[in-house]
């Protein structure tokens, strides 16, 4: 007995796994670089008046910087991870797609060749 499923060089399940993991990564991330802000903030509040710069805008700026710097490095690497998982999941589905419709054809062909 034949097996009409083709050869490919990816499994499914590991690409459905790997979106997965890239959707959960990114959640994980994304918690670690907002527990890591809040324990900043924790430590800058009680001395904010010792740490905040008061001459230069450029070291405010710099400070202001340097304070905001996790979280948006934590939403980066979220949104990349989800960005990565999104693309995942629209090349198996294109792939899917194409390989359904390659089957449809062989159908097609097979059923015209016994009439």
């Amino acid at each position: 007995m034949e097996n009409n499923v083709p050869e490919t060089m990816h499994n499914p399940k590991k690409i459905s796994l790997l979106i997965v993991l890239a959707e959960i990564g990114g959640w994980v991330l994304l918690a670690l670089y907002l527990l890591s802000f809040i324990s900043d903030l924790q430590s800058l509040v009680p001395n904010f008046s010792q740490i905040w710069p008061t001459g230069d805008l450029m070291e405010q700026v710099m400070t202001l910087a340097s304070i905001i710097f996790k979280p948006f490095m934590g939403l980066f690497y979220f949104a990349t991870l989800h960005g990565v998982a999104q693309l995942l999941a629209l090349g198996a589905d294109l792939f899917f797609m194409t390989e359904e419709a390659d089957f449809a054809e062989i159908v097609e062909v097979d059923e015209n060749a016994a009439e």
